[in-house]
């Protein structure tokens, strides 16, 4: 499934070992709101579950498909 993927990514930067946490607990997955921008920031203690699930809706926006849990990780999700 990714590997069709692999070689339109371009993995601009990536950080490893940095601990941050919304207001509610739910990282950030999903289009940025700029054209080719996807966020996949997991957060809080909840980080491996996010993960687990989260590479789907990044899939799922990249093939424009729909996913239950689009909206509530989106980047671009009312406070």
């Amino acid at each position: 499934m990714l590997n069709k993927f692999c070689d339109k990514i371009v993995i601009d930067s990536c950080f490893c070992g940095v601990f941050g946490s919304t207001e509610n607990n739910l990282g950030y997955i999903g289009y940025s709101g700029t054209k080719g921008v996807y966020y996949f920031y997991s957060c809080g203690a909840n980080g491996i579950i996010n993960t687990m699930f989260g590479i789907y809706v990044l899939l799922d926006s990249l093939e424009n498909k729909s996913n239950k849990f689009t909206k509530i990780f989106s980047p671009l999700r009312e406070k």
